[in-house]
């Protein structure tokens, strides 16, 4: 008994907080077809030496957004630095030092108060394609524009006369309307692989992805650090790509899960017919997303009665992903039933995406 106890209790340790041991993979892997973007959509250099720096940083976020989705689509969605190679709002920096170091009231009326709103605006938490572009929109009048920071804050709305011109042609050789362009141009790179069709929908499909894992950590079954290693190697063949994860598997596997159980033993003494036993699953399976959820796991328990074999061997049978009855053998006709009191589920919810993820990855 006292090794038995010693094994069940050790087995509940382990998988009680090994769980919650992961690793952290920040690298973004150098992806080659992020690259090929840029020459897809004809991104040049620009001669306009004052942006020449925005360039580099919108090309770079661009970049590390593509890295970054390919990388892992799921942390992408949730986590900005991830997705910005931890600099989310380095684009913004940039274009805010170009127009406070390059414009003056003087000759753009008002830019000042707008440069101090755009500084405090944050990099937006959901996935779009309008991330700090500078837009220009003409007005009714040939020489009549607006500056609009895509983020959905005040705009620069001014008339082309003299003094701007000189101002634009001192800063990039350009007429202002060729000048302003460019700054548009030069911006919107950023938003290459954010904006285009393919990642829209595949931002649909990443969210209803996000929204499968997260039911799966929370309706199904609870995971040891075990189950889930052995669930993953059954679905190895679907983990293999090694970065983003599939959908959620439609089936848990379970191995060596302990837990502990009330049984009721008809062939025992009249005062021991009703005690708590020590349980283990030695290899189970639970279909958890089932209209009725329901599995099954070859399980063993143990009871130190007086009269009796102690070891029971059978099935137990699992119910909604909460319930779990078992039927063991004794031999010589003995049989019990056992209500299983799983302490596992009583642990918080596992994060079952960055669970699997660890596990592929290992």
């Amino acid at each position: 008994m006292k090794r038995l106890t010693l094994f069940v209790t050790t087995l509940l340790l382990l998988n009680s907080f090994a769980w919650v041991v992961h690793a952290d993979n920040n690298a973004i892997a150098d992806y080659p077809d992020c690259a090929k973007l840029l020459t897809h959509n004809n991104v040049r250099e620009t001669d306009v030496a004052i942006l020449q720096p925005i360039l580099a940083a919108t090309t770079e976020f661009m970049l590390a957004t593509c890295a970054a989705f390919n990388e892992d689509d799921m942390r992408a969605l949730n986590d900005r630095h991830f997705l910005t190679a931890g600099k989310p709002n380095g684009n913004r920096a940039e274009l805010v030092k170009l127009l406070r170091k390059n414009f003056s009231d003087e000759p753009f009326p008002d830019i000042s108060d707008v440069i101090v709103e755009w500084q405090s605006v944050d990099y937006t938490q959901a996935l779009n394609s309008q991330l700090y572009s500078l837009n220009v929109i003409q007005g009714k009048r040939r020489d009549e524009y607006a500056f609009m920071l895509q983020s959905g804050t005040s705009n620069i709305s001014f008339m082309v006369d003299d003094r701007m011109q000189q101002a634009c042609l001192k800063l990039s050789t350009m007429a202002c309307d060729l000048f302003f362009k460019e700054v548009e141009r030069v911006t919107s790179v950023q938003n290459i692989f954010l904006g285009s069709n393919e990642i829209k929908q595949a931002l649909v499909n990443t969210a209803q992805k996000r929204q499968d894992w997260h039911r799966f950590g929370e309706e199904g079954r609870f995971m040891t650090f075990i189950d889930i290693a052995f669930t993953s190697w059954i679905y190895s063949e679907e983990f293999s790509n090694g970065k983003s994860l599939p959908p959620p598997p439609k089936y848990q596997f379970f191995a060596l899960r302990p837990s502990i159980a009330y049984e009721h033993f008809s062939a025992a003494e009249s005062g021991d017919k009703d005690e708590m036993t020590l349980a283990v699953e030695w290899v189970g399976i639970n279909q958890w997303d089932a209209d009725i959820p329901w599995g099954v796991s070859i399980a063993s328990v143990y009871a130190d009665r007086s009269k009796g074999r102690k070891l029971g061997h059978g099935l137990m049978l699992h119910l909604n992903n909460k319930l779990s009855i078992g039927f063991a053998n004794r031999g010589g006709g003995d049989n019990s039933v056992y209500i299983n009191i799983d302490l596992l589920n009583w642990f918080s919810r596992f994060d079952a995406y960055a669970s699997f993820k660890n596990a592929m990855l290992d």
